[in-house]
């Protein structure tokens, strides 16, 4: 069985899964699929193994890799976050080689970026953050990442990042998973303290319980997918 640790990719009838914790990406062609038709075994998918590369190329220490969400860029092709190893991979569209197109610096002197998923708007990439832990309030930014890898600060301020979509005029919305607690015992993220916003960080949903997806199904509909209490919102925007 795949775990699929964050997010799925569709394009002309092809789909494409990251299965994080092997550092695997699975491409699906589903153009036949019907609703009914019997599941599929991993062990039958074609796959690649995109983890090797990257502890290979040792971007942390300790080397780390955990593939996390993917988009296309404008060349066709593939641009892989990997929240481990706080980097973007490249994968050719022609001839699949890997490459590293950019490193994510830390968010703080002490916390590191941690990659959550990545956007393309037309002129560059934009890269949302949960930012290391202890996950402190108004760490995490969104990065904005040119087409030959530079990296800088597009927003900051915001807290847990897990997604990042585009709106019609192709500004960011992001979800914010939640606040992270120390105390009372044991730590962990407080429930409903998530909310969903706007490039500018403004609040257009609020008191969600640790979101961690969101997709735009029209110009203005919004579905966000919540962990915590495993429910799906709509937002109109």
């Amino acid at each position: 069985m795949i775990q699929i640790n964050r997010h799925l990719l569709y394009d002309d009838g092809t789909l494409y899964i990251l299965e994080g914790g092997t550092g695997r990406l699975y491409s699906v062609d589903v153009s036949s699929f019907r609703p009914g038709d019997p599941p599929r075994a991993a062990q039958n998918l074609v796959s690649e193994d995109i983890g090797t590369f990257v502890r290979a190329q040792r971007l942390t220490n300790p080397v780390n890799t955990n593939l996390y969400n993917l988009t296309f860029g404008p060349d066709g092709s593939l641009y892989i976050v990997d929240s481990g190893a706080n980097a973007i991979i490249k994968r050719n569209s022609n001839t699949k080689a890997l490459s590293v197109f950019a490193r994510l610096p830390n968010v703080t002197p002490t916390a590191e970026a941690v990659p959550t998923s990545i956007v393309y708007n037309g002129q560059k990439f934009l890269v949302s953050t949960l930012s290391g832990a202890p996950f402190i309030a108004g760490t995490a930014k969104i990065y904005q990442v040119d087409l030959a890898g530079n990296v800088s600060d597009f927003r900051s301020g915001f807290t847990t990042l897990t997604d990042i979509t585009l709106s019609d005029n192709n500004n960011p919305i992001v979800t914010e998973y939640g606040r992270f607690a120390l105390s009372p015992p044991p730590p962990g993220f407080v429930a409903r303290t998530g909310r969903i916003a706007n490039g500018a960080g403004t609040a257009l949903l609020d008191l969600l319980d640790r979101p961690t997806d969101i997709e735009r199904a029209s110009p203005r509909t919004y579905y966000v997918l919540n962990n915590g209490d495993g429910t799906i919102q709509k937002l109109t925007y």
